[in-house]
Order: structure tokens, then C-alpha cells, then sequence
């Protein structure tokens, strides 16, 4: 179990799923079969980039059903905090206990002219309601029957503009209960050392994200428009001036992990549609 191996101190090895945006379950899960005994667990999105996509709940739920080890991601975009609690007692019910607490890209970022964000509470108080149902209460106080058995966690950005801040919330996000991180891509290595070194007395798991380029004009379209992540002229270079832009984007992801292994307990692959790069890459960093 991922719970097992982090609280063990063991590295893991994640990889992020985007659920299909319709309901053909078997063609989504079908691609992971060959994954399955070499990723740890399995990431699941809760319509990510705020574009729809079928529930993160049930893709995990579909996922533990086939002998998949599954953290579903939860945001506070969609629902209230009445709706948070619906599904997160449903995700106990499924005996789904990994789970990812986000605050969530708003709607307009997927371009959703008809939906209405909600943000009634932030990924702060998502990881607080998983901390009182864990005590067998609501997060109102009132007592339920039974309890859950989350093992949470939270995100961190070690690229944040305001980076003091940004560690901040990372403790109050512990405070509430947060047991291992997931970070942002990692690309400036020397960035994420500076990061490391402020937080060296948060004795916290760590699982850092990596992103598999495809192009430079994704590598462009990220340092343009995702704050909190820089992508070095060098690696920029990398990409640009390839012939084979697969191997390059393997050989860039690959150096990464190399570089930070020794700083974090695990690394959490992102393939954004890169699929099939993935078991090469997991192959050549295990």
C-alpha cells in the first residue's frame, strides 16, 4: 500500500490519470494495465484544468476495483462543503483512503462560460473535513457513525512567487491533518534546492512532480502561463534544438529525477497526453 511504503520511509513512484471525458471505462483503463505493477499508485484528476471530465470518485473507484492503488484528487471548486463531505464519505465507503485535497483551477481557465465556481472553503479545509470524519465527526462537529481512514495530502508549489507564503499554508496544511505533498513540476533544480533548504526542519514526505515536455512550444506555453513553475533557457535549448524530440523529452524528465532523488520520497510522473513515453521513462528511473 502507498500508505505503507511513505510511512516506511520507502520511495514511491506515482503517475498522474486523467479520467476519459465520457464514460468508456475499460478503454481509459486499459492502457494502465502494463503500468500497474510498476507505479506505486495512481493519481487520479478531478477535472483538471476545469474541463469535464468523468468524476475523479469513480475512475478511482473503477481503478481499486481492477487491483489499481488509487489517490483520488478532491477540489473545492465544484461542490460546498456539504458536497465535499457526500463524497468523501463515499470515497471511505469504496475503500478509497488516498486522497489528494486541491483548491482547483476556476472555471474560466476551461473556458466554462455556464459553470459557477463554488470556493466556499480552499484545500485547507478540504484536508480539515478529512480530519474530523478520520474522528468520526462532521466537519460541523456532529458525530457520525463510524469514522474514515483518510491518508491525506496536499500540494505544494517550490516555485510560488511568494514563496514564504506559500510555505505557510504548507504548515497549516499539516496542521489539518496534510501526511505527504505533492509538488509542482520540478524543473530548476537549483530553485528546488533553495526550496529544500527553507523547509528543512518540515519533516514531511515529499512527492515531486515531473512533467514530460513533448515540445517547445509546450515548454513555451508553460512558462508563459503557469505561475510558479520556470522552465531553465537550457532545457529550453534541449528542446528546441533536437531532431528527436522524444528522446530529448525523456532525456530532460530522466535528468530531473536523477537530480532531486535524493531530496524527495518520490517522484510523481505528469504526462499531460504524452502516454506513451511513460513505461520507457518509468523503466529508465526506477
Amino acid at each position: 500500500m502507498l500508505r505503507d511504503k511513505i510511512e516506511k520511509g520507502e520511495f514511491v513512484f506515482t503517475l498522474e490519470v486523467s479520467p476519459p471525458r465520457g464514460v468508456n471505462i475499460e478503454k481509459a483503463i486499459q492502457p494502465l494495465n502494463s503500468l500497474k505493477d510498476k507505479f506505486d499508485a495512481f493519481n487520479v484528476t478531478d477535472c483538471p484544468g476545469a474541463k469535464l471530465r468523468l468524476s475523479s470518485l469513480a475512475m478511482s473507484y473503477f481503478l481499486k476495483q481492477r487491483g489499481f492503488e488509487a489517490v483520488m484528487q478532491i477540489t473545492a471548486r465544484d461542490r460546498n462543503s456539504l458536497a465535499l463531505q457526500a463524497d468523501l464519505l463515499a470515497a471511505s465507503a469504496y475503500g478509497i483512503e488516498n486522497v489528494l485535497a486541491l483548491t482547483g483551477d476556476p472555471p474560466f481557465v476551461g473556458r466554462n462560460a455556464k459553470a459557477k465556481a463554488v470556493f466556499e472553503i480552499d484545500a485547507i479545509g478540504i484536508l480539515e473535513i478529512m480530519q474530523n470524519l478520520n474522528q468520526g465527526r462532521s466537519w460541523e462537529g456532529e458525530e457520525i457513525k463510524g469514522s474514515t481512514n483518510f491518508f491525506a495530502a496536499a500540494a505544494v508549489n517550490p516555485g510560488a512567487v511568494r514563496l514564504d507564503k506559500e510555505i505557510e499554508r504548507m504548515k497549516k496544511k499539516i496542521d489539518k491533518g496534510a501526511k505527504f505533498f505533492y509538488t509542482q513540476a520540478v524543473f530548476d533544480i537549483e530553485n528546488f534546492k533553495r526550496f529544500m533548504d527553507k523547509i528543512s526542519r518540515i519533516k514531511i514526505p515529499l512527492i515531486a512532480g515531473i512533467i514530460v515536455l513533448r515540445s517547445e512550444r509546450m515548454a513555451k506555453f508553460i512558462n508563459d502561463n503557469i505561475p510558479g513553475i520556470n522552465i531553465p533557457p537550457s532545457i529550453l535549448s534541449l528542446i528546441e534544438e533536437s531532431s528527436d524530440k522524444r528522446r530529448a523529452s525523456l532525456a530532460i524528465a530522466e535528468d530531473i529525477v536523477n537530480k532531486i532523488k535524493d531530496m524527495v520520497q518520490g517522484v510523481h510522473i505528469m504526462p499531460i497526453g504524452y502516454n506513451s513515453v511513460v513505461e520507457e521513462l518509468i523503466e529508465r528511473v526506477r
